[in-house]
């Protein structure tokens, strides 16, 4: 590989970690504002309509993630709507057995609480301002970040003529 091509392959891989931790990045500040707007939202009372927890289509063999789904409706200025948002995010847990206490909560309540966005009422949720999973996505997306600075630093510090690190 000559020393033009290398200098290609070593920008072309500091260019996908600034890519993939600024894009993370970007996504986490996006959905850290939606549960923060959900915390904003007006509630109305709901019914749960069905009940169920599915096995997660994407696992792996050997790694169980059990999803518990509540679909639950509401009314809303004479209007019915359908969902079954239960956070911002997915919730998955471990085993069949937590996912059914989990949706238990929720069986057991004699109302319903459902909280909607004003500016758009088909979407809602149950749990506003809880997330799901964001930390490590953050710490995930900052790594990047941090690595493909420091291989942009080396980047520019090569002497691409003699392919040394200057001093």
């Amino acid at each position: 590989m000559n020393v033009l091509n290398a200098k290609r392959v070593f920008l072309l891989i500091i260019i996908s970690l600034l890519t993939a931790g600024f894009g993370l990045s970007a996504f986490n500040v996006y959905v850290s504002y939606k549960i923060y707007e959900t915390k904003k939202w007006p509630y109305v009372s709901g019914n749960i309509v069905s009940y169920s927890v599915e096995r997660h289509a994407n696992d792996e063999p050997g790694n169980r993630a059990f999803e518990p789904i509540i679909e639950y409706e509401y009314l809303l200025n004479k209007k019915k709507y359908l969902s079954k948002k239960i956070v911002f995010g997915d919730i998955y847990f471990s085993s069949k057995k937590k996912a059914n206490l989990y949706l238990h909560q929720y069986i057991q309540l004699e109302k319903l609480y459902v909280f909607y966005n004003p500016q758009d009422p088909n979407e809602s949720i149950l749990e506003p301002g809880r997330y799901i999973f964001l930390v490590e996505k953050l710490v995930i997306g900052l790594f990047f970040l941090v690595i493909g600075g420091i291989s942009l630093f080396f980047y520019l510090k090569i002497d691409w003529k003699n392919f040394n690190i200057l001093k």
